[in-house]
């Protein structure tokens, strides 16, 4: 059986806080909106699919055995806000300037997958959180932006966390596998 798989950064409860007061300015300007509970907010590193179970042990190791950040890296700032066109409506998430303890964890993970099986990600690694899915803006989101909070003073991330993600009616249900 499959198990649909993501690596990810926790993210400290200043930015959870500041995301949250951004979903509700959204909120209150859609007419449909789809919005990440706080629990589920991450900076995904790499989206895996649906994994064999047979992988599982390898992905694990891998996850054990990062180095922790040094004190003082593995930081990001939130710097701003975006959205993406999609069939039901935009996603809409927020931007995260990261340091290059971040940035190298990432190589890492890419680099990690491919000594795994995994095929390359096929596209740029862009930090951002989602934040909202199917949204159907009754604004342009730049007219949402300067009511949108920011914290561009860098906090630290969590490790990289392995997850599976369990869709289901009430929406996806993340539950820890492996933390590094």
């Amino acid at each position: 059986m499959a198990m649909r798989l993501f690596i990810a950064l926790g993210l400290p409860e200043a930015f959870i806080t500041l995301m949250k007061q951004a979903e509700e300015v959204f909120a209150a300007n859609a007419g449909k909106i789809s919005l990440t509970k706080a629990e589920n907010l991450h900076l995904t590193l790499r989206f895996l699919g649906e994994v064999a179970e047979n992988k599982v042990a390898g992905l694990r190791l891998f996850i054990r055995g990062l180095e922790p950040y040094e004190p003082g890296e593995g930081q990001a700032a939130l710097t701003g806000y975006g959205c993406f066109p999609t069939p039901g409506g935009l996603t809409l998430w927020a931007g995260l300037a990261c340091d290059r303890a971040v940035m190298e964890r990432v190589k890492a993970v890419e680099e990690g997958m491919r000594t795994l099986g995994f095929p390359p990600a096929g596209r740029l690694f862009v930090p951002h959180v989602t934040l909202a899915r199917r949204a159907q803006l009754a604004k342009p989101l730049d007219e949402l932006t300067p009511r949108l909070p920011l914290h561009r003073e860098p906090l630290p991330l969590g490790e990289p966390t392995l997850f599976e993600s369990r869709l289901g009616p009430e929406g996806p249900r993340y539950i820890v596998l492996e933390r590094a």
